[in-house]
């Protein structure tokens, strides 16, 4: 059996929430909003499959130095026939795609037509268990036990490259789609780079420098037996260009594989190893997913960095750092005087939502799972090169939210030094709610400069994608949708880099009531002709 299971663990815990209100309270500086309340049954509305595919203008005022797309992947589809899917991260994956010219825009979706989800629209009942909890015939056992097989769900980012779109998810290989229509082209390994068991992660960096693609991919280790002992971390760079593999290197860690992202500086790729542990059993005998079989080491004294050279015969370099769990990175950078820095999002526990203690079975986890697990804040870490050795850890967001996730940054600035990141960020300061608003944190200071919320407790904001405007490190835009569940509204905004706190610049109307969604991107220049595009949708 392969297994290669990289968490979205940190996404759940900055989407569930203990806290309902129908009211808010603001408390503002003049750049700092803090609100101690959301809207529960708003934010359930979050998770609706998507019920149409269209494409279509969008209104607004677009700003006129915004030329190119913005594509973002998510999870779309909740219930196949009568069966609900329990876990929101086993829902399929949609691709949505605002293309921008000339003060115009106009948007598309679809979903991505993997056989697996081809397989269940036309069955009309669930066929594949799910990574995080969702089972074939509502759960019964005797119909999962050693059914081991999971479907591509193809759910949780995009990857653009040369007039190629890809859609990834970390379980599987990527499915490639036309970048204007979306369509679904098929299932790739990447120019052979990728062989018949190797998986390509979600979260890639992109070397400014050489324009390279870094990735990864987290599977067993064939000199290990047991996956809870040991695991390969393979790393992939290609060329930004025409996607041809520069460099594959493997590296056999120890531990458990729990890696959803990473980081790249100049000469190393950054990985955090989470002190967990595994017990494949429950999953092959047909009681738990693969995600419910992980659970925190209560008895680890450490969690660990690896440092993994990205050319040369260099060994890797293992640091161990207090105990804390990591899911999305900022940035990593090299200083002149030896010091490597690593920015994350991290917690202190680590809590995956268990199907078996759901007490609604016929109930979605995220309207009945009361989630306990810490909420996530932004931290440094520097490390000493030469002595191997953590120097400090420092927290730079509890000052205006205590909950914060998916970290964007300018990326000309990836590997590089840099000053500023842009996160999704919790109403409250003081408990851990789902990200309904924008963050500016500057980690030069250390410190949140600037946050901004919708004014009502029923929207909420998914995550932020940079679009470079000068040359500045904070000259940019800020694409997002917003979803209001209560009026089942979506909304394109786009945010001032520099001044979040005044709120959108400009807010233009969906038609489609979109999901939340997980990861984008923005492709600078590219802008394929709407009609040609519209007329693969058919007259709707």
């Amino acid at each position: 059996m392969k297994l290669s299971f990289l968490s979205y663990s940190a996404v759940l815990a900055s989407s569930l929430s203990t806290t309902m209100s129908l009211s808010a309270t603001t408390a503002s500086s003049s750049d700092i909003m803090i609100r101690d309340t959301f809207h529960r049954a708003a934010f359930h509305k979050g998770f609706h499959t998507v019920k149409t595919e269209d494409c279509y203008e969008i209104e607004g005022k677009f700003p006129t130095d915004i030329t190119g797309t913005f594509f973002q992947n998510g999870h779309a589809k909740f219930q196949v026939g009568d069966e609900i899917v329990v876990h929101p991260f086993d829902g399929d994956g949609m691709v949505t795609a605002v293309t921008f010219s000339k003060g115009k825009a106009w948007f598309r979706n679809r979903f991505v037509q993997t056989p697996g989800y081809v397989e269940e629209l036309n069955a009309n009942k669930v066929k594949y268990r799910g990574m995080f909890g969702t089972a074939k015939n509502q759960g019964a056992w005797w119909s999962n036990i050693l059914d081991m097989k999971t479907k591509n769900l193809a759910n949780t980012h995009v990857l653009y490259s040369n007039n190629h779109l890809f859609a990834l998810w970390e379980g599987g290989k990527p499915f490639q789609l036309r970048p204007d229509t979306l369509e679904t082209l098929g299932e790739v390994d990447l120019n052979g780079s990728l062989g018949p068991a190797e998986n390509y992660a979600a979260h890639y960096k992109i070397d400014p420098d050489s324009g390279n693609i870094v990735n990864f991919a987290v599977g067993q280790d064939p000199a290990v037996s047991d996956p809870s002992k040991g695991h390969m971390f393979t790393v992939y760079e290609h060329s930004g260009m025409d996607m041809k593999l520069i460099r594959k290197r493997k590296f056999p860690l120890p531990g458990f594989g729990l890696a959803h992202d990473m980081a790249i500086s100049k000469n190393y790729v950054c990985a955090f190893q989470a002190p967990v542990k595994f017990n494949v059993w429950p999953f092959v005998l047909g009681k738990k997913s693969v995600a419910e079989c992980i659970s925190s080491d209560k008895e680890a004294k450490a969690a660990k960095i690896f440092l993994l050279p990205r050319t040369g015969p260099e060994e890797v370099i293992e640091i161990e750092i207090p105990v804390a769990f990591t899911f999305h990175l900022s940035n990593a950078f090299e200083d002149e005087d030896g010091t490597l820095v690593v920015d994350a999002i991290m917690a202190d526990d680590v809590n995956f939502a268990d199907t078996e203690s759901n007490q609604y079975p016929e109930r979605p986890l995220w309207e009945t799972f009361d989630l306990s697990t810490n909420a996530y804040q932004l931290r440094r870490y520097k490390i000493d090169l030469a002595q191997r050795k953590l120097l400090s850890v420092t927290t730079m967001s509890t000052d205006a939210s205590a909950n914060v996730e998916f970290p964007v940054i300018h990326p000309r600035y990836v590997s590089k030094p840099y000053q500023y990141v842009y996160v999704g960020a919790g109403a409250s300061a003081t408990v851990g709610q789902p990200v309904q608003g924008i963050a500016k944190i500057d980690v030069q200071e250390g410190r949140t400069v600037q946050k901004w919320l919708p004014e009502s407790v029923d929207e909420f904001i998914g995550e932020v994608c940079f679009v470079p405007r000068g040359e500045a490190e904070d000259d940019g835009y800020l694409l997002a949708y917003k979803l209001n569940g209560i009026k089942e509204e979506t909304t394109l905004c786009i945010f001032d880099c520099r001044n979040i706190a005044k709120g959108p610049i400009c807010e233009a109307p969906i038609p489609t009531f979109l999901s939340f969604a997980l990861h984008g991107t923005f492709v600078p220049g590219y802008v394929p002709d709407f009609h040609l595009t519209k007329q693969s949708f058919g007259e709707r």
